[in-house]
């Protein structure tokens, strides 16, 4: 039988150096039990499962042996990912295949804490495997169409369409229309973007109500008078009462 440094080749992860001396066939071995351990991988979404809220997801780091032959890894299936989330409240962003990454490998078999969703024992006695990760998403993907963000200023919400609410030291502002289902209830009063007369005009299918009065044009609706001439045929106008 012929070794690793009779034909110039590996065998396996095994280099033909790794075969000579006292020293490297230990370091070998200590850098093949250092390699079963799995830490942090980035990796490409293959599947995703909302209901479940699982990936299939792939390690994106190629796999190379001895003799620098390149291999893919397969893909990983069931890999919960993780959102954002406190008590009954969550920001939700579902991955989507396609997306780039991270699979952080926990240290021993989660997989019947997967299943139960509380405390168990370890399923098996592996430790630091991909089988036991959970994905992080949100690594070297291209730029997002719709957003939360913070910044100094404040807080912006941006959705594809072009529709955008934003905070700063001046107040809330909305970019697009705002439709509401249910009551509007203002506590000031309807001015312009710049805190001005509002020069837009208000259309109401039902009626226009004023408790206080209603003006326009300057006149009260609510104690106007019209002139009119009195029966009797006199050229002098008279005023009528207010209006009921």
């Amino acid at each position: 039988m012929t070794d690793a440094s009779d034909n110039g080749g590996g065998y396996g992860q095994l280099d033909p150096s790794d075969a000579l001396g006292d020293f490297n066939p230990q370091a070998f071995a200590i850098r093949q039990a250092l390699s079963a351990i799995s830490t942090v991988k980035i990796v490409l979404v293959r599947a995703v499962d909302t209901d479940k809220k699982t990936v299939d997801v792939q390690p994106m780091v190629n796999q190379i042996d001895g003799d620098n032959n390149v291999t893919e890894h397969g893909t990983i299936s069931g890999v919960p990912y993780a959102i954002w989330q406190y008590g009954k409240n969550a920001v939700i962003a579902d991955p989507v295949v396609g997306d780039r990454g991270i699979l952080l490998c926990a240290d021993r078999d989660i997989s019947a804490v997967k299943s139960t969703r509380a405390i168990a024992q370890p399923g098996s006695l592996r430790k630091f495997s991909p089988s036991d990760g959970i994905y992080l998403g949100g690594v070297l993907n291209d730029d997002p169409e719709q957003w939360i963000k913070w910044n100094d200023d404040g807080i912006e919400i941006t959705a594809k369409h072009g529709n955008k609410l934003t905070s700063d030291a001046t107040g809330w502002k909305f970019i697009g229309n705002v439709t509401m289902e249910n009551n509007l209830q203002l506590a000031g009063q309807i001015l312009s973007d710049t805190g001005g007369l509002y020069p837009g005009s208000i259309h109401v299918g039902g009626t226009l109500t004023g408790d206080t009065d209603v003006i326009a044009g300057g006149i009260s609706g609510k104690t106007h008078k019209h002139q009119y001439l009195k029966p009797t045929g006199s050229s002098t106008p008279a005023d009528t009462g207010s209006p009921e």
